[in-house]
């Protein structure tokens, strides 16, 4: 998980869409800074340990709260395919990584994170975490928002540039 938050806040800040503190690599090509901060959030989970009754209740609530913002991720990629599937069908069918019966599957894993999400709300402990879910996300796009005025005011793209379309690593040549 971090070496993934460090890479993809290193990505954000190459892309304009984070600081360029976070950009910089250190003399062994290491994205320290990203590193730093990112371990940094990590310790901001300790002021939980002094705040909740049992050291059970907070690690209730951090896991409460990264699966609720899981369950957002994986959707987004579940959506992402099916748009996928739709738009290019033919990209689709010479695809080599294909998920196994794709017309149901993402229909039956968002049953499954539906059941998981009736589950969070019906216990206390996890209930914290939908209800500070949009909180977050509002926060987020307010976030974004701000970035993406300042990015358009600069002159500088919004999104990372798009492969050619006839470029795809994904389908058998």
């Amino acid at each position: 998980q971090t070496y993934a938050a460090v890479r993809m806040l290193y990505g954000l800040a190459q892309d304009g869409h984070a600081s360029k503190a976070f950009a910089k690599l250190s003399k062994g090509n290491i994205p320290l800074n990203a590193a730093l901060f990112t371990g940094g959030l990590t310790f901001l989970a300790v002021p939980l340990l002094y705040a909740s009754e049992t050291v059970i209740a907070a690690f209730t609530l951090v896991t409460s709260i990264c699966a609720t913002l899981m369950l957002f991720t994986w959707s987004s990629f579940l959506v992402s395919y099916l748009r996928y599937r739709k738009m290019h069908p033919e990209r689709h069918e010479k695809s080599v990584f294909k998920m196994p019966l794709g017309l149901i599957m993402p229909w039956v894993i968002f049953g499954f994170f539906a059941f998981l999400l009736i589950g969070f709300a019906q216990n206390p402990d996890s209930r914290v975490a939908l209800y500070g879910a949009p909180v977050w996300f509002l926060l987020l796009a307010g976030l974004w928002h701000l970035r993406k005025r300042a990015l358009i005011k600069a002159g500088r793209p919004i999104t990372a540039p798009i492969p050619a379309p006839d470029y795809d690593p994904l389908i058998e040549k």
